[in-house]
């Protein structure tokens, strides 16, 4: 699994093996996991929480499916649909509840609206990539310059971070 997150590049926590453990120890969610291929090649990897409420299987997939290889468009939009297919149906009695990874720009809005998905909230989820390769400085440089204002008065009020890996900070 974690060789399939390493191979897309950008992944996600939420379709982390950890994150899904968590959320079955923590909250009772039952976890599947699933490679998609089309003819063949691996197009994308998904874990889907699962739980049974009053007969009504709720499917959830938190900012997946992960894809693979750079996959087209039209891979994707095809995944998404054979997603939607196998998760939910009043028939099946199976819920999907899904916040894909996805930007949110008219073609993504269209095809999932087009596809039957509908946005409970008007709130929206937002991501953000950081490099952590690069030097802090080449970071500085790369923050948009209000976010660089903010930090030049966080560090002059004597901000500070800490990292520590040991249990005792954990707690």
């Amino acid at each position: 699994w974690h060789r399939f997150l390493l191979t897309a590049g950008r992944s996600s926590l939420m379709q982390t093996w950890a994150y899904g453990d968590a959320k079955s120890e923590s909250e009772g969610w039952k976890v599947r996991r699933g490679e998609i291929s089309i003819n063949g090649v691996t197009e994308a990897v998904v874990q889907v929480l699962e739980k049974r409420l009053y007969g009504i299987t709720i499917n959830r997939i938190n900012r997946g499916p992960i894809f693979i290889n750079g996959c087209d468009k039209e891979h994707e939009f095809s995944v998404i649909k054979a997603l939607r297919d196998e998760l939910s149906g009043i028939g099946k009695r199976k819920i999907l509840s899904f916040a894909p990874e996805f930007f949110l720009n008219g073609e993504n809005t269209a095809f999932f609206a087009e596809t039957g998905f509908f946005q409970f909230s008007p709130r929206v989820w937002e991501s953000s990539w950081v490099d952590l390769s690069l030097d802090a400085e080449q970071l500085r440089k790369n923050l948009h310059s209000k976010w660089r204002n903010v930090l030049k008065v966080s560090e002059r009020q004597g901000l500070e971070l800490q990292i520590d890996s040991d249990l005792e900070s954990f707690e």
